[in-house]
């Protein structure tokens, strides 16, 4: 993506769109997933009406909720072995394949204290991740000029309708709108990708209504069989 200079400066949702490529890469993602993603939530955005202060949060959200997650990519690969794999696996995980990765960098007894010490320390370091990436995300926001609007839906990616989420388990409407947006569009673009477009429609469905998921108005309409979004158009946006 090229950078639009204008009178010598940059815009700044150009440069957090570049960013987000090392995100995919940090993540185990194809190139320009956060970018898909945010394309997709902007669309939903736009389908449910929210308004413009939303909107710009949705598209710096979609580009940096995870900003941070590299930030313990070390104790995670002390854990599972290769933080990447796990990262690439969180969309679709299957409890055996989780179990098999815990202690995958140790061999013998070693790997067999890993595994008993994980109910506790492991456990621990998963659930500290809810706040060490939203909490670094929100602050590095916050640091580039990032409204109050975005930081706290960037402080709130990881939580759910259900409140089974973190860091803070907040329920339903008490997770910020553009969090909800973005949380969407991130489990829709890979279940689009991986799956098709057939896939990502009922996954949107199956999470529109319910008391323990996120209610959603119907957004989707038809569009040409394996077709999808493939321009960004950001939002009105500062610059640096």
């Amino acid at each position: 993506m090229t950078a639009v200079v204008d009178r010598g400066s940059v815009r700044l949702a150009e440069l957090v769109a570049t960013l987000s490529l090392a995100t995919d890469l940090g993540r185990g993602e194809p190139m320009e997933h956060c970018l898909r993603q945010t394309v997709i939530a902007l669309r939903i955005a736009d389908r449910i009406g929210v308004v413009e202060r939303d909107r710009v949060a949705t598209y710096y959200t979609g580009l940096l909720a995870n900003v941070y997650c590299h930030a313990d990519a070390h104790e995670q690969a002390e854990w599972f072995g290769d933080d990447i794999v796990v990262k690439h696996g969180s969309y679709e995980p299957h409890v055996f394949e989780f179990l098999r990765m815990i202690g995958a960098s140790e061999r013998g007894l070693a790997r067999a204290r890993k595994m008993a010490a994980f109910p506790g320390q492991g456990v621990a370091l998963l659930k500290s991740m809810y706040d060490t990436h939203t909490r670094l995300a929100s602050q590095f926001a916050a640091r580039i000029g990032l409204d109050d609007v975005t930081c706290r839906a960037l402080r709130e990616t990881y939580e759910q309708w259900d409140g089974k989420g973190g860091p803070r388990k907040l329920m339903g409407e008490e997770v910020s709108l553009p969090a909800r947006i973005v949380q969407l569009a991130d489990l829709t673009e890979v279940a689009y990708r991986r799956r098709g477009l057939d896939a990502a429609r009922e996954y949107a469905r199956k999470r529109r209504g319910g008391p323990s998921t996120r209610r959603w108005p119907t957004c989707s309409s038809p569009r040409p069989r394996n077709s999808w979004p493939a321009s960004m158009p950001p939002p009105a946006a500062g610059r640096m």
